[in-house]
């Protein structure tokens, strides 16, 4: 999806990231991210928020599968560097989850749809696999057919 976000909307995103960054996600110690949240039916009040829908509603339409049961889209940013001490460039080795349900129920609930927009060329590759957690309802006597996955490297506006 080379291109997804335009060179001009890509401008007015970087700044709106810094700034969110500054003032809700992280600062040059704790380095934490915070993420937000926007409702499929609310209007959206910055370029992030917009890109966050039209994301969501691209991928969940009005009248799919997906998109009737969509609820609204989750979208965080960070700002790393090679620079910054090891432990604060990004994010390790993870999987996407509810962490609430996951402290409080030990229940491992993961989003149906998730995306990544890079903004630089740097960083690690998202890497995604169609697997299921051990406590997911699934009919289990082909797993090996039905693994599968996908690696994409960081380019601006993919």
């Amino acid at each position: 999806w080379d291109d997804a976000v335009s060179s001009r909307t890509m401008g007015r995103v970087r700044g709106e990231v810094e700034r969110l960054w500054k003032a809700a996600g992280g600062d040059s110690k704790s380095k934490k991210a915070r993420s937000f949240w926007i409702d499929v039916n609310d209007e959206p009040r910055c370029c992030l928020e917009r890109l966050a829908l039209e994301v969501a509603h691209f991928h969940g339409p009005a009248g799919s599968d997906v998109g009737c049961r969509m609820l609204g889209a989750e979208f965080w940013v960070q700002i790393r560097s090679s620079e910054d001490p090891e432990g604060k460039q990004g994010l390790t080795f993870h999987f996407d989850k509810d962490e609430v349900a996951v402290q409080e129920w030990d229940l491992w609930s993961h989003p149906e749809l998730g995306t990544v927009t890079y903004l630089g060329d740097g960083g690690a590759p998202l890497v995604v696999f169609s697997t299921a957690s051990e406590n997911t309802i699934c009919d289990d006597s082909d797993d090996e057919a039905k693994m599968a996955g996908l690696g994409a490297k960081p380019k601006v506006g993919n």
